[in-house]
């Protein structure tokens, strides 16, 4: 009837089976994306970080990923939801933690997968070295050292620099 009398108008004459079609997967979609928001939003709340603009900032990330990336908005929120349960990944942090997880993610098939995988190695970068080798990423020597002292020294960020630096030297780039 009328909907279709509009749209036929507008050049979109959808059949009632495509208009069903089309009515169930934006229903679908809109469940895919509840699911990861609220994925986030548990992540958030049991790690005491569920602040409205971490949130905002995250979810901002996962659409400028979708627009770049062959991820999903609700895949990379999936990925952020992994990443926020390691207590030494800092807000400051995350962009360049979200960015190289797409970069992983995109070289190894698996998002999630390279969330945990970039999560562990940053949440303990002392422990890194042998984590990362096992999937053929090594650090050199110097890297090692220097995580090390600066692990000592108190400078969680600094570490997790050269690591970070370490993962996007072997997989930059990727996701684009």
């Amino acid at each position: 009837g009328g909907l279709k009398t509009i749209l036929g108008g507008l050049g979109l004459g959808l059949g009632a089976a495509e208009m069903i079609q089309f009515g169930q997967a934006s229903i679908a979609a809109a469940r895919e994306s509840a699911a990861a928001e609220a994925e986030l939003q548990a992540a958030l709340t049991s790690t005491g970080q569920a602040t409205a603009e971490y949130k905002a900032q995250l979810e901002g990330l996962a659409t400028a990923l979708e627009n770049t990336s062959l991820f999903t908005d609700e895949q990379v929120i999936q990925a952020e939801a992994t990443l926020v349960t390691y207590k030494n990944l800092g807000q400051d942090i995350m962009p360049q933690v979200v960015a190289t997880v797409a970069d992983m993610g995109q070289k190894m098939g698996d998002l999630g997968s390279a969330a945990k995988l970039a999560g562990i190695a940053l949440n303990a970068p002392e422990q890194a070295a042998a984590r990362l080798q096992r999937q053929g990423i090594l650090l050199t020597q110097q890297q090692k050292e220097q995580i090390a002292a600066m692990v000592e020294m108190g400078n969680m960020a600094g570490a997790q620099g050269i690591i970070l630096d370490a993962l996007n030297e072997k997989f930059g780039g990727q996701a684009q």
